[in-house]
């Protein structure tokens, strides 16, 4: 099987169980081919068939850290790819359009966050990172354990972090609400089973609380 999966055209995933401690994460990275080259999504850690299955679709033009908790596998890609431009939270948070067919949103209001969720125009996918997750289940105990004490474990659902975190609702629902008129079909995640059924619905369902007005 490949390690790449098509999501769409010139859109792939690849997934991995990240060790953390004793904990075993599941993450995504969303790779898109743009005309410059490939823009990395959350990079997840490289391993040598990785590597040479994303070479083989062409050259890495961008890394991509969406929020202030996905950079920790950069490093790794940077000494790999020398010369792909790193993109980091605050960096994104702009209403400049950075990227050819994908517009970007900074959740504001989340300074501790700073997530930008981006939107794969030609595919329709929505892509967020930690602003819900979609765990179903996992073999490992204290895996479910901890994303259980998130508040986030077994279906989708937003992080109790998020709340603590947030300092200005109303800019989080504005947010929210410019994402929401967005036109998408399936919503890829960092943590968990991609949304393809009612996907608009489950994102206002898992942010219900920073929509309310």
């Amino acid at each position: 099987m490949s390690v790449l999966q098509p999501l769409g055209p010139d859109l792939w995933e690849v997934t991995a169980d990240a060790p953390l401690g004793a904990l075993r994460s599941p993450v995504r990275s969303v790779i898109a081919r743009l005309p410059e080259g490939l823009w990395v999504h959350s990079p997840i850690p490289l391993t040598p068939a990785l590597a040479d299955a994303v070479e083989a679709v062409g050259p890495i033009a961008h890394l991509v850290s969406p929020n202030h908790s996905h950079y920790l596998f950069l490093p790794e890609w940077q000494q790999r790819f020398p010369d792909a431009r790193v993109w980091r939270p605050q960096m994104l948070n702009t209403s400049e359009a950075l990227f050819e067919g994908i517009d970007q949103q900074t959740i504001h209001g989340v300074p501790k966050m700073e997530e930008c969720v981006f939107l794969h125009r030609a595919s329709k996918t929505l892509i967020v990172t930690d602003l819900f997750l979609n765990v179903r289940t996992h073999p490992n105990w204290m895996t479910r354990a901890a994303f259980g004490m998130l508040g986030a474990y077994g279906r989708p659902k937003q992080a109790f972090l998020w709340r603590w975190r947030t300092t200005d609702r109303k800019a989080a629902r504005e947010s929210l609400e410019t994402i929401l008129r967005w036109e998408f079909s399936q919503i890829t995640v960092a943590h968990g089973e991609i949304v393809q059924e009612a996907p608009a619905e489950v994102l206002r369902a898992t942010c219900a609380w920073m929509l309310a007005p």
